[in-house]
């Protein structure tokens, strides 16, 4: 029997618009509505290093050193944020926002035109996933099995649910993990324009589009690697036999793109065993090949728990690595049976197994054997979720069809049920990732509630800690250090922490005691020298912490506050060349490091160099309007050089800010003595 041809809804070209314009609005709609609340909060985690204290995003142009780094596209992409709003989070949430707005809007058009190209090329319906009950009739009209509206309800419902699930927020929501939306979006991109040069006259323009899509994935993030291999499987699944093989300037193009991997860095950093990186690729040696395979099988059964019940989402799981036949067994013939099922859907040509590949291939590059020091992570699922929705809404379909047909009711009822079913799970998903949203507001929210579901995350007592010191809460601060150390006494940042609580309390000796234990565990934790020499100093021993703070910076070169402390110490030995040396090498590294322009002005005024100490004074009040010492120590310039108004305008400034400077009331004293004196003469 033949297939009917595809029909053309009905009604004037207006109405034909409402109906290709309103699903796309409504899926923003929705969208804006879940992370309507994600724009108030603070960075976390990663984002400290990555954009708080990343001195590249300060510059936009020239941009060659954001494009020095393994992922060029995310730190330029910081830069232009940076450039707009500095550190203001506002501007880096619309950013990540709008990213997955779009690429929610072209995976609604890359299921849609794949279902639709199926058609056309006379695929049987059970080849496909058409759906013919999602939408309400008021908003798609009566859809035939074989009209578009089927493929657009069906994408439509997919895209829906997949932008607004609760799995995404750590993907949107966490600053820096843009990098896995916005290779998802150029993932989804890629595959798109490649499908839409099949039905196009110019196709050598639209592959075009696709290779520079992917291009800018790889340098988005390393996960991108696995387009060509998906593009493959979507010939091998949706089209005629032979077709791939007339598209070699395409997939030519596609593996072309692996090269920026390669000049990026990363491929050399993940496949070189003596690497040495610090958290992912054969260098890294916290976890074997071995073992982090025999780990993941567990893992992927928690994606797969989140993407039906998200109720247990976790900012940093700490997933323990598996050792027992008990945790690694069941959770791996769970998932080699799905291997085994995608691989007779690939040998059937099915779509079942194709979005079996989808799932298994785009997580095989975290979730394989490649060791990563975080074995779980949410936002590994961002392109994984979208073949779970796929599957689960089809079968839903089925359900439904074999129901309804046991009842014998009417094909508009199956529709309405359907699609009223389809918009209260997304109404459900939307309010979820609104609840989650308002944990990430809060450093100290978030880290307590890693707390509350991973009792034993000896990190995130840890990030509990520094938030309660940030809010000066230190005796509670140190409770949670000793947490941590408690849960794993190997645990080198966790005894670096607690040093840090305990002197902010004062008790440095036990400070000291603290940072030597780190090091013991870590003797390479730049940190933990760094503060040891910080504690050192404050105890008077300066020739000890000159030391902590050199082999800081053998550890960690461009450790700027490290450059600066040390300029402190050797300028307290007068031991001033070097002093100045450190403080300058300090602003190279991190030029908005008001610290360093201060004690860079101190050792030139202590050389005679007054003019060009006023200078630094003058740069570190501009990068920090309140530094009190900076304002107090350019009036005491000022007053050397005889200038007794700016003196003493600069001391009431210090005067201003910190009402007991007593160096700035002296100077202020003095200027106005000066000023009365040369007042009488």
């Amino acid at each position: 029997m033949s297939n009917p041809p595809p029909t053309t809804v009905k009604g004037n070209g207006g109405e034909r618009l409402v109906r290709r314009v309103l699903p796309s609005l409504l899926l923003v709609a929705f969208v804006v509505a879940a992370y309507s609340n994600s724009f108030p909060g603070v960075f976390l985690f990663d984002d400290i290093y990555h954009i708080v204290e990343n001195e590249r995003i300060r510059q936009l142009w020239p941009p060659w050193d954001l494009l020095s780094v393994e992922r060029p596209v995310v730190e330029f992409s910081l830069a232009v944020n940076y450039a707009f709003g500095g550190l203001n989070l506002w501007g880096y949430h619309a950013f990540n926002l709008v990213v997955h707005i779009l690429a929610a809007l072209t995976l609604f058009g890359l299921v849609r035109r794949t279902i639709t190209s199926c058609q056309s090329r006379g695929r049987k319906p059970t080849d496909t996933p058409i759906v013919t009950w999602l939408a309400p009739g008021a908003l798609i009209g009566r859809v035939d099995p074989y009209d578009v509206n089927g493929a657009a309800v069906f994408a439509f419902a997919v895209a829906l649910l997949w932008a607004v699930h609760p799995l995404q927020t750590q993907s949107v929501t966490y600053v820096i993990q843009r990098g896995e939306s916005l290779m998802g979006l150029f993932y989804l991109l890629t595959l798109y324009c490649a499908i839409r040069g099949l039905h196009s006259s110019r196709r050598l323009g639209w592959y075009t589009a696709a290779i520079i899509a992917c291009a800018l994935g790889m340098a988005s993030k390393a996960v991108m690697v696995t387009v060509p291999v998906m593009m493959f499987v979507y010939d091998h699944v949706f089209l005629r036999k032979g077709a791939s093989g007339r598209r070699w300037v395409l997939y030519a193009g596609l593996a072309a793109t692996w090269g920026v991997l390669w000049i990026c860095g990363v491929t050399g950093d993940i496949l070189d065993p003596e690497a040495h990186r610090s958290h992912v690729g054969f260098g890294y040696h916290g976890i074997t090949p071995l073992k982090y395979a025999a780990t993941q099988p567990g893992v992927i059964l928690n994606y797969l728990q989140l993407c039906f019940w998200p109720d247990g989402l976790c900012l940093d799981y700490d997933w323990p690595v598996a050792s027992t036949a008990i945790v690694i067994v069941p959770p791996a013939l769970v998932v080699l049976l799905l291997l085994g099922a995608t691989a007779w859907g690939l040998v059937r040509r099915s779509w079942l197994g194709f979005v079996g590949a989808w799932f298994f291939v785009i997580l095989a590059p975290t979730s394989s054997f490649i060791p990563i020091k975080d074995l779980a992570f949410e936002h590994r699922m961002y392109l994984p979720l979208a073949a779970v929705l796929a599957v689960v809404l089809f079968g839903g379909k089925t359900r439904l069809d074999a129901l309804f047909g046991r009842l014998s009711t009417g094909r508009n009822v199956m529709k309405w049920t359907g699609g009223v079913a389809t918009v209260v799970v997304a109404m459900l998903l939307t309010h979820g990732t609104y609840q989650r949203n308002k944990d990430y507001r809060s450093d100290l929210a978030i880290w307590a509630d890693v707390a509350a579901k991973r009792p034993h995350n000896a990190r995130a007592r840890v990030a509990v800690g520094n938030a309660l010191l940030a809010r000066n809460r230190v005796d509670e601060a140190i409770a949670a250090y000793r947490e941590a150390v408690a849960i794993r006494a190997d645990f080198a940042d966790g005894q670096c922490a607690l040093g840090m609580g305990l002197a902010r309390k004062g008790a440095l000796d036990e400070a000291v005691t603290a940072y030597r234990e780190s090091l013991r565990l870590d003797p390479n934790l730049a940190k933990a020298h760094y503060n040891l020499g910080n504690a050192l100093n404050r105890l008077g021993k300066i020739e000890e912490s000159i030391r902590s703070f050199r082999e800081s910076l053998r550890i960690q070169p461009r450790f700027a506050d490290a450059h600066c402390n040390l300029g402190n110490a050797l300028a307290a030995q007068w031991q001033l060349d070097e002093a100045m040396t450190e403080y300058r090498e300090a602003i190279r590294i991190r030029p908005g490091l008001a610290n360093a322009h201060k004690g860079l002005g101190d050792v030139l005024v202590r050389l005679g160099r007054v003019g060009e100490a006023v200078a630094a004074f003058k740069e570190a009040i501009h990068i920090q309007p309140d530094y009190a010492n900076a304002h107090a120590n350019l009036a005491a310039a000022y007053f050397d050089r005889g200038e007794y108004e700016k003196a003493a305008r600069y001391a009431r400034e210090a005067l201003r800010i910190d009402p007991a400077h007593a160096a700035a009331a002296e100077t202020l004293n003095a200027a106005q003595a000066a000023i009365s004196l040369h007042g009488r003469h």
